[in-house]
């Protein structure tokens, strides 16, 4: 009795010669047409507008951070020498009827500009304290010291109590008066160690 392999068996089955089972079972199938060709993605047709467009976003927000920055930061304010300033707001004064509130801003001006002037301690000084340090300043005169003390005092009279002798003349004419002789002190003061040196 022959043995027959099943693969035999199968093509006597199937009414076809062993050989040609063989053949179909190792045959490649047929392959599917194949596709068309991919396009270009994104990246590679666009890539150089992507990154010239970058640059030019970059660029254009460093201009305009740089400009704003430009434009808008705080400019230092000019300094203004303090005779400059208070004569500027005692000419102001002048113009106004005398009442409390001019007395109030001239004596005001008059503290600023001692201070700043004649380089006392700054601050919100009283009247008593104001005129304690203008004492132990040697850059002041007797005289100037004194008349500073007497407007001061006076105004401060005059706008709580109502009362204290008049004022010579319009207080911010008074105070206008002072601020010059504080300024021709000042200069000769400053003449005189240039000679001194010559």
């Amino acid at each position: 009795m022959s043995t027959a392999t099943p693969r035999t068996t199968v093509a006597l089955l199937l009414g076809v010669a062993p050989g040609a089972i063989a053949q179909a079972t190792n045959d490649l199938p047929a392959l599917l047409p194949p596709y068309a060709e991919l396009p270009p993605g994104f990246w590679e047709e666009h890539s150089i507008a992507v990154i010239l467009g970058s640059i030019a976003v970059l660029a254009i927000l460093g201009v305009t951070s740089w400009l704003s920055w430009l434009l808008l930061r705080p400019r230092p304010q000019p300094v203004i020498p303090p005779e400059v300033q208070a004569r500027r707001e005692l000419e102001a004064l002048r113009t106004q009827p005398e009442d409390g509130q001019v007395l109030s801003r001239a004596s005001q001006i008059v503290r600023r500009y001692v201070l700043a002037a004649f380089g006392l301690s700054a601050g919100e000084l009283t009247t008593h304290e104001l005129i304690s340090i203008m004492e132990s300043s040697p850059r002041l005169t007797v005289e100037l010291r004194e008349s500073i003390a007497e407007f001061l005092q006076r105004c401060d009279e005059r706008k709580f109590a109502g009362s204290g002798g008049p004022l010579t003349g319009h207080g911010a004419d008074r105070a206008l008066e002072l601020v010059n002789r504080g300024e021709a002190l000042r200069t000769a003061q400053a003449v005189a160690p240039s000679k001194s040196r010559a």
